[in-house]
């Protein structure tokens, strides 16, 4: 990254409004030629994450993918190197928070199956 494109990776968006402000600045770049567009064909292999908008800077060559925050997703704005590796940490992240919780409801039955018999 540089100072054309970006200074700093993020990895999520706080607020909506924070993400809708960097959606003008994006916009931008892009009209004045700091920043491509760039088609998932030309990402090298990233075309399974299609919900996401890529983009190549025209001076240092990185490319960048822009995860759209809506709702409970917060998206994110990561180099090609760090998007797939952030993506992978948030699925196994959720994984963990399921088996947690169906540890906790398999307690709680016991429990209950245990007081009753």
């Amino acid at each position: 990254m540089c100072d054309a494109c970006f200074k700093n990776l993020i990895y999520k968006f706080d607020f909506q409004n924070k993400f809708d402000d960097f959606q003008t600045i994006i916009t931008n770049k892009c009209i004045t030629k700091k920043l491509e567009i760039i088609k998932r064909e030309q990402t090298g292999g990233l075309a399974p994450f299609a919900p996401y908008e890529f983009y190549k800077c025209n001076s240092c060559a990185e490319i960048l993918i822009l995860s759209i925050a809506q709702d409970a997703w917060r998206g994110f704005f990561l180099t090609q190197g760090k998007g797939p590796e952030h993506i992978k940490k948030l699925k196994d992240k959720d994984k963990s928070k399921k088996i947690g919780w169906l540890i906790i409801v398999v307690l709680t039955l016991v429990t209950i199956w245990k007081l009753v018999t």
